[in-house]
């Protein structure tokens, strides 16, 4: 794709992009602290609803981020996903009654289905409020970490002008437009800090450690994060169960007959049924291997 150098008529608007999990959480401390090579205008968030997000993130959110960033004058900025006017969420989207799966269900045996929630929820949500900041160009920072360096190569570089805007309809479109411009920006990359580090800037700054961010229900939930619901009995384990059982009888509704369907969709990363989690982590025997870490969760 073709770059252009970076527009001289304004100076840029600077946005964090952020799903307030440790990446995300860091980058304020460090521009709380003066240690960003550059502070950014806005911490922007693209919240997938109530109904979705972690429930701990959102009460990290309230309880820490906020307080703290008005605290330091940092600019909080909450943004959702709408439809038909009304504010949509990824639960809701996940369950509707149409033939649309946003979620990366699991086939046994097959994998990762195709998903749609984090461009559809999170990206073009956030590319969509910096449009309308109005102005005429704008730096959109990502907390990648030195541990997701290759996602930072998914990204364009350099300036580029294909963003989310608004056609003569009104309807939201990706295309090109004239006088608007985006440039990503990774300031733990150019630190050099990984999670790990991230974790300790968190630490030292006094605040608790933040929540992974990631829809509840997400399939690239950790082993260990479903082992530790059901063992606690936790509240998310049994609504998790609901929410895989109404998203098997949706699929099997599309798909049933097809000669392709499979019998049973997960939102395990192993393709399993929720209730079949083993209570203690030595029965997992792929346990040791890797779980916790899946670079593909769309928080921060």
């Amino acid at each position: 794709m073709l770059t252009l150098p970076a527009p001289t008529i304004n100076p840029p608007y600077r946005i964090f992009s952020t799903g307030w999990g440790v990446q995300s959480v860091a980058v304020m401390v460090l521009q709380a602290q003066g240690d960003l090579k550059q502070p950014f205008d806005e911490f922007v968030w693209a919240n997938v609803g109530g109904d979705s997000e972690n429930p701990a993130t959102i009460a990290y959110y309230n309880e820490v981020v906020k307080p703290f960033a008005a605290q330091h004058g940092i600019v909080l900025a909450e943004r959702q996903k709408t439809r038909h006017g009304n504010p949509d969420t990824v639960y809701q989207a996940a369950l509707r009654d149409n033939h649309s799966m946003p979620i990366p269900l699991v086939f046994p045996g097959r994998g990762f289905g195709n998903r749609t929630c984090t461009s559809d929820f999170k990206i073009e949500v956030v590319h969509k409020y910096a449009v309308e900041t109005k102005k005429s160009h704008v730096v959109m920072g990502i907390g990648f970490s030195t541990d997701e360096r290759h996602r930072a190569n998914k990204r364009i570089q350099g300036w580029h002008n294909n963003v989310w805007t608004r056609d003569k309809n009104g309807a939201w479109v990706c295309g090109k437009k004239i006088n608007f411009w985006q440039l990503y920006e990774f300031p733990l990359l150019e630190m050099g800090l990984s999670r790990l580090g991230c974790t300790q800037i968190i630490e030292r700054a006094g605040l608790p450690p933040a929540p992974k961010s990631a829809c509840w229900f997400c399939p690239f939930t950790s082993r260990s994060v479903w082992i530790d619901r059901k063992v606690n009995r936790s509240p998310l384990y049994e609504r998790a169960l609901a929410f895989q059982d109404a998203v098997n009888a949706k699929y099997q509704n599309i798909r049933g007959k097809h000669p392709k369907a499979s019998a049973f969709v997960a939102i395990h990363r192993d393709g399993i049924n929720l209730r079949d989690v083993p209570l203690q982590r030595s029965l997992w025997d792929t346990y040791r291997d890797a779980d916790d870490g899946c670079n593909e969760v769309c928080g921060l």
